[in-house]
């Protein structure tokens, strides 16, 4: 690890962090050439989901700057993605957006937010994570991949846009 690595810190977001989380969403959104390789473009979404009880927010800072945010959705009835489940009766997750500033790309901040969440997830009895990349995005393929996700199908999904289904038992 180099010293900036070193810096970048890595914790659980309070609820009244949303805001700077939805900001940092929305302008790595404006930044990526291809709109259907990140699925945040639906009115409200973010706020939505950023201020929902039965959301979880981890983000990586660097001093006060956030770097990057993974937001965690603990499904309550909405559970699109059972169907390439190994096992529906399992609690899970929904690892539902990373999003990394382009300054601070290169520090595996996906990676590591993803790994920090499952310590907290499993004491919240999450057997099971999932998530979904668009099949052309191999950086965040690659990366997810590489923590333990194996690939469960590849599916069209936020709008007919092509995505491959992941999953993790923990």
């Amino acid at each position: 690890m180099n010293k900036e690595n070193d810096e970048i810190r890595i914790r659980q977001c309070a609820r009244e962090e949303a805001s700077q989380a939805i900001r940092l969403v929305q302008d790595v959104w404006q930044q990526v050439s291809d709109k259907s390789w990140f699925a945040v473009d639906e009115e409200g979404y973010l706020d939505t989901v950023c201020r929902d009880e039965h959301t979880l927010l981890w983000g990586a800072f660097c001093g006060e700057r956030m770097a990057a945010v993974l937001i965690v959705v603990l499904p309550v009835a909405d559970r699109y993605l059972d169907a390439w489940m190994p096992d529906t009766a399992l609690s899970v997750a929904y690892m539902d957006i990373v999003a990394v500033n382009p300054d601070f790309r290169g520090h595996r901040l996906q990676q590591r937010l993803m790994l920090e969440a499952e310590p907290e997830l499993r004491k919240q009895g999450i057997a099971y994570l999932q998530c979904t990349v668009h099949p052309d995005n191999i950086y965040s393929r690659n990366n997810i991949r590489a923590i333990g996700y194996e690939e469960l199908a590849e599916v069209s999904l936020y709008g007919d846009s092509p995505r491959v289904v992941m999953g993790k038992r923990l």
